[in-house]
């Protein structure tokens, strides 16, 4: 059986925020290459103005550019817009909408 090697995260805000000396990003990225895992970092806004079609279709068109298949996970680190966004996003993705 294979497993996946590769996830896309989907983050709020430039770098994320502290803790313990480490912004979340680093954390991640720290997790995924201690298992092997690849990693693709996308960064979005998460403000509520930003919760609109249009950001739906920069993330859509994003993961194809990044050749993300359907069967791939996509880890959504963040609040309220930014999963939903990300979320709707994923869902349509994944049903090769």
């Amino acid at each position: 059986v294979k497993t996946n090697r590769r996830a896309v995260l989907g983050m709020e805000g430039e770098e994320g925020a502290v803790f313990e000396k480490l912004t979340i990003r680093q954390q991640l990225e720290r997790y995924f290459d201690f298992h092997g895992v690849e990693i693709e970092v996308l960064v979005r806004s998460g403000n509520e103005v930003d919760k609109d079609i249009e950001n739906v279709q920069e993330i859509l068109i994003d993961l194809k550019k990044l050749g993300v298949m359907r069967n791939e996970p996509v880890l959504i680190v963040g609040g309220g817009v930014i999963a939903d966004i990300a979320g709707f996003a994923c869902a349509l993705f994944h049903r090769n909408t």
